[in-house]
């Protein structure tokens, strides 16, 4: 086009004439004969009154050549034949269901050079299209009410918590009128973790949105019913049944059918977590996710519009799961091949188990008997020292290589380590008798003991313990002198190691 342009402006406003304008320009002189001719007779029938616009339009437009004598070396007949047999086998296959079976343009072409044909992707490719014949899709542009439609999704987060690289789940929830979004991190994508998400978020929206946007995701459709219709899992039907509200499923890889989530997936992710994905616990990187929620919704007022229009929230609904378990041997119940322990005297009896996300309860006869984090690990045993008080007191040579030792808090280590070592009997005595107060508590207690020189036992520490008690009424000087006047008894009785 440039290269006319310039011919047209040489021949009849610089006025060179047709050899000096392809001699310079290294064309042939043909190709300028033929330009200088084509606007000639184009600006001609411009003065002669045709139709201007059209013949303006028709001056402005690319060079034109002759292919139609040209032969196909490489896109053969033979070649589109087998290039649309391909596809045509590609449109049995969606008709059928297999439309994950179905060749790509990547496919076809390796088919091609398998079968001796010397031939390149991108004409391959090219080709697809071409007797593809698909247009590009259309879309409408949605007026959303307030309060009226709020979409979901999940989105996949790495984080290094506490040295360990942990991927996470990440539950993100849409309202689709003012992008008022919600966010909660999980460690797997199913069912309880889909219902609690839903608890979270309608806690916090303080409504229930009217319909609730999903793609074809596991946990909300239990089957495909014929093409296109889709069948909800029980949990879903369950749940949208108890808040009120209705749903709908997206239609196959179609992902803008609920664009505005599809993009707070990643929004929120970057928001959150770009700057800083190392935790030391699983704890701080949610709070940081839930700061980061706060912040995005900050205008208040598109807040409360949304609100305004939803559903009136209802108590909340339950994700928990409830199972039964035996007591094995360690006194430990065991879920997802996790051990958590309980009371010894339960051994060889049945519990049952309340999984929620983040604890596990267990019950006995109706009443609590143990609660524990949670642990998403495999094969792991979670104790709790207490738990084997019983078994300690007829085993206290067990006490200082056990495991339910080891995983009791630093002060309770080192309370054993330094007074108790030698008398574990009497370490278990205060875990039995002092298991209201709290271990810094008995830890003062012990070494206000030891610097005086009394024996450390029970009796001992419980005179420390309730004059302790007795300071939140006596203040001052006088409570001290009380303190120290039983430290002084404590150290004239020491006998053989123990206050009488």
């Amino acid at each position: 086009m440039g290269e006319r342009q310039t011919i047209l402006q040489k021949y009849f406003i610089e006025g060179w004439g047709k050899k000096k304008i392809a001699r310079e320009m290294k064309i042939s002189r043909n190709t300028v004969k033929r330009y200088v001719s084509e606007f000639a007779s184009q600006r001609e029938a411009i003065i002669a009154g045709g139709d201007k616009y059209a013949i303006i339009e028709a001056m402005q437009e690319k060079p034109k050549y002759d292919t139609s004598r040209r032969k196909k070396i490489v896109i053969t007949e033979e070649v589109i034949d087998l290039v649309k047999k391909c596809l045509s086998e590609n449109e049995r296959k969606r008709a059928t269901g297999k439309q994950k079976l179905c060749q790509n343009s990547a496919d076809i072409h390796r088919d091609l050079e398998k079968g001796g044909y010397k031939i390149s992707y991108p004409s391959v490719a090219n080709l697809v299209r071409k007797l593809s014949n698909k247009g590009k899709e259309a879309f409408i542009k949605q007026v959303y009410i307030p309060g009226e439609v709020c979409e979901f999704d999940w989105g996949d987060v790495l984080l290094t918590i506490n040295a360990k690289e942990i991927k996470y789940k990440m539950a993100v929830f849409t309202l689709a009128a003012r992008n008022i979004r919600y966010a909660y991190l999980y460690r797997k994508e199913d069912t309880q973790c889909f219902v609690d998400s839903h608890i979270k978020a309608y806690a916090f929206f303080e409504g229930v949105p009217h319909l609730m946007v999903y793609d074809n995701m596991r946990v909300a459709i239990a089957k495909f019913v014929g093409k296109y219709e889709k069948e909800p899992t029980l949990a879903l039907s369950q749940m949208s049944t108890y808040y009120g509200f209705s749903f709908r499923f997206c239609n196959i890889r179609k992902g803008n059918e609920k664009g505005h989530v599809e993009k707070s997936v990643d929004f929120v992710r970057r928001m959150a977590f770009s700057s800083k994905d190392i935790f030391d616990t699983e704890g701080e990187a949610i709070e940081r996710l839930l700061q980061t929620i706060n912040e995005l919704n900050a205008d208040k007022e598109a807040f409360e519009e949304e609100r305004a229009g939803m559903l009136p929230k209802l108590p909340d609904y339950s994700s928990a799961k409830r199972r039964t378990g035996l007591i094995d041997k360690w006194s430990t119940v065991v879920s997802d091949t996790n051990h958590y322990s309980v009371p010894d005297y339960l051994v060889g009896k049945e519990v049952e188990l309340y999984l929620h996300i983040e604890k596990i309860i267990v019950k006995y006869e109706g009443k609590e008997v143990a609660r524990h984090r949670r642990s998403y690990d495999k094969k792991q045993f979670h104790l709790n020292i207490g738990h084997y008080r019983r078994t300690l007191k007829r085993k206290p040579g067990a006490l200082s290589n056990s495991l339910c030792l080891s995983q009791s808090s630093r002060e309770l280590q080192e309370i054993f380590e330094k007074f108790f070592k030698a008398k574990p009997k009497e370490f278990i005595s205060i875990l039995e008798n002092f298991e209201d107060y709290k271990i810094d508590q008995i830890k003062q207690a012990c070494e206000s003991l030891n610097e005086v020189g009394a024996g450390i036992n029970c009796e001992a520490i419980r005179m420390i313990l309730m004059n302790k008690e007795s300071e939140s009424i006596i203040q001052g000087n006088e409570a001290n002198e009380i303190e120290k006047a039983c430290l002084r008894e404590l150290s004239l009785f020491h006998v053989r190691g123990h206050a009488i």
